[in-house]
């Protein structure tokens, strides 16, 4: 039998079609992270558009959208698959519907709507400037309602500008593109906290974005951080603090000091922790959990509170394992360590570790255990040394760590479990090692050394001929549960044969329903037996092949791990807590105390049912035993129980009492004191002020150094001559005696404030400097008191502005006071009510007709001047805020009424609002112009319409028959240009009626037009450079601005929607697998207003032809792997050629491998059943190179 040992292992998401795309990187990292999917056949299509209803998808699943709102779209059900998404995103407000109620979920998405959608995810911030669109090389094409959109995202590198200067807002977006404009979307939309301060509020708080600490002294509450947080180096050796965070992300802590990053009630996914050329301390405290840490620098780790903490610890390699040594400390309980990566020292300062794992070919100098510190299991495969006095529950030494130097009092009494016994045997037969006693040991399931030897190696007798050529390897793969007596096999599992020691090359076999394997054409050497199962990659000892062998290898086991209890072993008289854990254990356990004597101690509350646990445990006995007095030196036994029958035995534990914490210092305190100040001997403490009558006003838990510092809170107010006791609790001691204190009444004046400017009637605050965070009182003369506040504290200049609850009257004397913290409040301040200045009444410049868009407005006073037009009831119908002495009203086409009376003021800074004046909205007598037409009106959908008009008219195209109306506007020329429908497609004949509607006019005449039919043809387009089958980009000309579409030469589609610059420059990219050089393409180009081009035909040359691969393997029906061979001498060192399996056109099956992974490989195909009589291809495509001849195989009859 051979126990297979664990260790973590996860693999990453391929595709084949976008090795060399300037996407890739991008591409593949979505992929790895599950964010984005390729197609069946292992591809991605990269150049491929992409549908309205995709791109939201993939904007909810990068920014972890999850909101949902109510959606009647008349072309969505709740069973479409994008219904929900499209929930989502009516949710976060970043896209509409059309105005005939669709959503049109199908279309595909055009440049200029993508950027709409991002520019609202990630706004501009306010007073930033950008780019105007009309740098761009066609910028005059992009529509005023996309224009500030394309400006914002350019502008903030979420998209950018093609090649040749051009945005091509009617483009269509592709897959790639999508993937990497949302990924600098959600990198632009990070969060950053570069100041000292607390951030968040006292509610619950979702950020879906990144978010980074760049400064020491931060707090952060109330988070719940969909993206990933970063706490850089830039916080130096400050604290940071983390209250009530939840991260979906990575956390990465890059800064920090000794005096530590603090997790409190916090839950983290994954844990980074990299402080470069420094180390940090990380503690998590309270309810926290951290599901995995990995440590790549010095760290100390302490695990404080009720929660789980470091869950799962691996210190791993740092970026730069030449950069010096580095330690680790770990302080408090962590069930599973592993050390994958070398370091100096890991000291365990105090607590338990269920399983420590020291890895294979890494270096440790010394493993120190404090004498507070235990490691329940120790897995040794690289040479250290152990020291101190902390205790030792089994050890495995491995190969690699002989020689490690372990203190006789360390060294268990029993073996750790599964550990191995006997070597090789001589003449063929197994080696008769036997087995250590128990199951794997430590951590994952499987620990533990193989049982069984290698299988003999003796050389045969004289005469017998030597075996020549490949070997043959079978076996038999097992699952063993702990509570079960027999293993099970395991069926369908892909394993491997991996060579070692100087061996080079693996073998892959599918174990068969009785958990069978055979590794066929085996080379002669030393192999280990591998497989994952999850994300956990088991390997047994190594094994030696003989060339010709037919080797059967023992039974291969994973053993499930056996229950581990665990109790802490000692209890203080004066605290009456108990801890522990069962680790591995398949149902909840409950638990039973009891005394030397056999009297059985309560551990819930009376009148409860018995508490269950899993995996840990916890309860006081003094709480739940009313009257208990434990005493120092008695003995208590736990017993840990499950209602199946397990049971742990009883674990003694021993009463110890502590030594007493001695009294603090505290400073007096007043009856506005909300802070207790003093000193203590200890540095770590639980301090607690209470009422004489032993009511706790406040008690703070983990008060480190020897300041204290104890907030009272604001629900307890103090009385002056209030006695109360203040106590301290050091850790691992008894409490203090108390400290008495006495309320004192404060002697210290407060400073007088001052009123920073005249105070007038109509105002409803003041304002003015004080004492810092004094509290300000101001008051009328009969001592009503009319508004409160505080002063800011010194570094933001001790100022405050007090909002009053009662108007002020003209002429009173008010009273403003202040208060300082423990200070008696000061003399009042007197300020007398004085009476505003009115703003001088405003002026029209001219008549004012009621379709105007602007009124020009002259005020007298030139700076800030706020100029408002208003019905005459006071309704504001226009404001605006001056900085000269005119102010340009804008109003809507038809916010004014003819014959109705308005009115115009102004207010000034600290003046009243002005007296209004009065003017009458006129009715225009004379019509505009008749507009004309520059352009054929050509039959078109989004046909553009130019025309002269008069400077600024409103243009109207209606429709003869039905209700679509469409406007523009003429420009200061009165050039006008305006759009045909998208949809319904214009046709030849339909006819519009074209009118204009200048200011100060009566609309124009309509003219009707007739749309025409197209005849001119568009100029076909140029080739500017040959295309190869191995994959190019096809670069042309034709006339500027015209769309460019390209086809196989039988019709179907290759690309559609390129569109040539102003100088008439176009290309489009050619990746596709399949071509073949003499493939034949053609190309066609369409002017506004023409017909398609006559069609330009393109041969491809031929690339250098990819090797074929070399098929190893037979294909039954039924058959789900195909194994091969390729010439990977031919490949650079970082080249990739993809491995495909295709039938009846469509790709079953593939495979990448590089140079480093050697020749062999192995291609799924288990998505598609082959079935007898059906004929596979497979083909080998290289980047740049055409694809390879086929390797055709006829599928054969089941064996």
């Amino acid at each position: 039998m051979m126990v297979l040992c664990g260790t973590a292992h996860a693999g990453a998401v391929q595709v084949i079609d976008i090795n060399g795309h300037q996407a890739e990187s991008d591409i593949q990292e979505w992929l790895d992270k599950g964010l984005v999917k390729g197609y069946e056949d292992r591809t991605f299509r990269p150049d491929n558009e992409i549908s309205r209803a995709e791109f939201v998808a993939l904007v909810n699943r990068a920014f972890r959208y999850t909101s949902q709102e109510r959606i009647d779209f008349k072309d969505l059900k709740p069973t479409n698959w994008e219904y929900a998404e499209v929930q989502k995103a009516i949710a976060y407000g970043y896209i509409n519907g059309f105005e005939d109620g669709t959503f049109r979920s199908k279309l595909p998405i055009s440049k200029q709507e993508s950027a709409m959608i991002l520019s609202k995810i990630v706004p501009l911030e306010e007073n930033e400037i950008v780019l105007a669109a009309n740098s761009l090389e066609d910028g005059e094409l992009i529509p005023a309602w996309s224009k500030a959109a394309i400006e914002s995202v350019i502008y903030q590198g979420i998209m950018t500008k093609e090649e040749n200067g051009a945005f091509s807002p009617k483009r269509l977006m592709t897959r790639a593109e999508t993937v990497v404009a949302i990924k600098k979307a959600l990198e632009a939309s990070a969060v950053f906290y570069d100041r000292a301060g607390t951030y968040g509020t006292n509610k619950l708080q979702d950020m879906h974005r990144d978010v980074t600490i760049q400064a020491g002294d931060v707090t952060l509450q109330n988070m719940r951080i969909f993206g990933d947080l970063i706490l850089s180096d830039s916080i130096g050796d400050g604290e940071v603090y983390l209250k009530q965070i939840k991260v979906e992300g990575v956390t990465r802590i890059e800064g920090g000091g000794v005096n530590s990053i603090h997790l409190v009630d916090s839950q983290l996914g994954m844990l980074e922790v990299n402080r470069k050329d420094s180390s940090v301390r990380v503690v998590a405290e309270g309810s926290s959990s951290i599901l995995e840490t990995q440590i790549r620098s010095s760290a100390v780790l302490e695990k404080e509170g009720s929660g789980q903490g470091f869950i799962a610890v691996n210190i791993v390699p740092g970026p730069n394992p030449n950069a010096g040594s580095r330690n680790i400390v770990l302080s408090g309980d962590f069930s599973h360590v592993t050390v994958s990566g070398s370091l100096d020292v890991l000291t365990i300062r105090s607590g338990r570790i269920g399983m420590l794992d020291v890895q294979k070919n890494i270096k440790l100098n010394d493993i120190e255990l404090s004498k507070e510190a235990k490691v329940e299991q120790l897995q040794l495969s690289s040479k250290t040394k152990l020291s101190g006095e902390g205790a030792i529950g089994a050890i495995q030494v491995s190969k690699g760590a002989e020689g490690s130097e372990i203190p006789e009092a360390m060294k268990p009494s029993a073996p750790f479990a599964g550990s191995a016994g006997g070597g090789t045997s001589g003449g063929g037969t197994p080696g008769g090692g036997t087995s250590g006693g128990g199951t794997p040991g430590g951590g994952t399931p499987g620990g533990g050394t193989p049982g069984g030897g290698t299988p003999g190696g003796g050389t045969p007798g004289g005469g017998t001929p030597i075996p020549t050529g490949p070997a043959t390897v079978t076996g038999t793969l097992y699952y063993k549960e702990y509570n079960r007596p027999k293993p099970l096999p395991i069926r369908d599992q892909w394993v491997e044969l991996r060579g070692v020691d100087g061996t080079s090359g693996t073998y892959r076999a599918f174990t068969t329903p009785g958990g069978g394997f055979t590794f066929s054409n085996v080379a002669a050497g030393t192999y280990t037996f591998n497989m994952n199962l999850g994300l956990t990659l088991y390997y047994s000892e190594p094994y030696k092949v003989a060339a010709g062998q037919q080797l059967k290898l023992p039974d291969q086991i994973v053993e499930e791990k056996a229950p581990e209890p665990w109790v802490r072993e000692i209890v203080y008289t004066d605290i009456g807590y108990i801890e522990g854990s069962v680790f591995y254990l398949k149902e909840s356990y409950m638990v039973k105390v009891e005394t030397s004597t056999g009297d059985q101690l309560r551990t819930y509350p009376e009148g409860e049912e018995e508490r269950k646990y899993s995996p840990f445990f916890s309860t006081n006995l003094l709480q739940y035993n009313p009257g208990l007095v434990l005493e120092d030196g008695e003995k208590l036994f736990v017993t840990l129980y499950t209602a199946e029958g397990w049971s742990s035995g009883r674990l003694e534990i021993t009463v110890v009492e502590r030594p007493k914490t001695a009294t603090p210092q505290v400073n007096t305190i007043y009856e506005d004191t909300r802070v207790v100040r003093g000193t203590l001997e200890d540095w770590e403490n639980v301090i607690t002020l209470t009422k004489l009558d032993g009511t706790v006003i406040n008690s703070y838990h983990n008060s480190l150094g020897y300041a204290l510092n104890l907030y009272i809170g604001d629900s307890y107010k103090l009385t002056v001559g209030e006695q109360l006791l203040f106590y301290a609790q050091a850790n691992q001691k008894r409490k203090s005696d108390p400290v008495l204190l006495t309320v004192m009444a404060p002697t210290v004046a407060t400073a007088n404030p001052t009123v920073q400017t005249i105070v007038y009637d109509d105002e409803m605050t003041i304002s003015g400097t004080a004492e810092a965070e004094a509290e300000i009182i101001v008051k009328r003369s009969d001592g009503t008191v009319i508004g409160t506040g505080k002063a800011s504290d010194s570094s933001y200049g001790s100022k405050y502005s007090v909002r009053l609850s009662q108007p002020l009257v003209l002429g009173e004397t008010l009273f403003i006071t202040a208060k300082g913290y423990e200070m008696a409040i000061s003399e009042a301040t007197s300020i007398v009510v004085q009476s505003r200045p009115l703003t001088q009444t405003p002026s029209i410049e001219g008549d004012v007709y009621y379709d105007l868009r602007n009124i020009v407005v002259h005020t007298a006073d030139q700076v800030r001047v706020t100029v408002f037009l208003k019905e005459m009831d006071g309704t504001i119908i226009s404001q605006r805020i001056t900085s000269s002495a005119t102010a340009n009203m804008e109003l809507y086409y038809g916010q004014l009424v003819a014959g109705r009376q308005y009115q115009v003021t102004a207010l000034a800074p600290d003046k009243k609002e002005s007296a209004p004046f009065l003017f009458t909205a006129l009715q225009p007598t004379e019509k505009t112009a008749v507009p004309t037409l520059s352009v054929p009106p050509y039959a078109e959908a989004q046909y553009e319409i130019k025309g002269i008009s008069e400077p600024g008219a409103i243009i109207r195209l209606s429709a003869v028959i039905g209700t679509q109306v469409y406007e523009g506007l003429a420009n200061a020329e009165g050039i006008f240009r305006i759009s045909l429908p998208y949809q319904p497609v214009p046709q030849p004949g339909d006819q519009f009626v074209l009118s204009a509607d200048a200011e100060r006019k009566l609309v124009s005449d309509g003219i009707v037009i007739t749309l025409q039919a197209m005849v001119e043809q568009s100029i076909p387009v140029s080739i500017n450079a040959p295309v190869y089958s191995g994959g190019s980009t096809l670069v042309g000309s034709a006339s500027p601005r015209a769309v460019v579409s390209v086809y196989y030469e039988n019709g179907t589609q290759l690309a559609a929607g390129i569109q040539a610059n102003s100088s008439g420059q176009w290309y489009y990219p050619i990746n596709q697998v399949f071509h073949r050089g003499g493939d034949r393409l053609y190309v066609v180009a369409k002017e506004s207003g023409k017909l398609p081009s006559a069609p330009v035909y393109i041969t491809l040359q031929a690339s250098p032809k990819t090797t074929a691969p070399t098929i190893t393997s037979e294909l039954q029906e039924g058959t789900t792997h195909v194994q091969g061979t390729y010439a990977i001498n031919e490949l650079d060192a970082n080249e990739n050629v993809s491995l495909l399996v295709v039938r009846d056109g469509n790709i079953l099956g593939w495979h990448h491998i590089r140079k480093s992974d050697g020749a062999a490989f192995t291609i799924n195909v288990s998505a598609m059943e082959l079935e007898a009589g059906d004929i596979i291809s497979i083909y080998a495509k290289r980047a740049n190179k055409e694809i390879s001849d086929p390797i055709e195989i006829v599928v054969g009859e089941p064996v």
